[in-house]
């Protein structure tokens, strides 16, 4: 019977494909949201394995600009409270790492025992 009315079944797999489609939607939202919240966490992790590897880069170029150990350069004295403000930083960096030594293992940041 053609009556130009939808048939209840009709309306029913309608509705039906409206709700999965909805629901298809909301489940896309919901990992978007939930991989956008994992990146920041991950990011607020590394932040300090990061802090610490620029640190090790600082000590690097200072390591090469007083080498030479030219009083022109710098005096003994302010030579010696540079790298002891170095030493500091890096012990105050490797504590707030979490997880250090598993990245001490990947290769990230140096072993424990290279910073004593």
């Amino acid at each position: 019977m053609e009556s130009g009315v939808p048939s209840h079944e009709t309306l029913t797999v309608s509705l039906m494909n409206w709700i999965l489609a909805l629901l298809q939607a909301l489940a896309t939202v919901l990992g978007a949201v939930l991989i956008c919240v994992l990146g920041q966490v991950l990011v607020k992790l590394m932040e300090p394995t990061l802090a610490l590897r620029a640190l090790v880069g600082r000590i690097a170029g200072d390591l090469l600009m007083y080498a030479s150990r030219d009083p022109r350069i710098a005096p003994d004295d302010e030579r010696s409270k540079l790298f002891r403000r170095h030493a500091s930083d890096v012990f105050q960096s490797s504590v707030a790492v979490l997880g250090y030594r598993l990245f001490a293992k990947l290769g990230i940041i140096p072993q424990k025992a290279d910073l004593e």
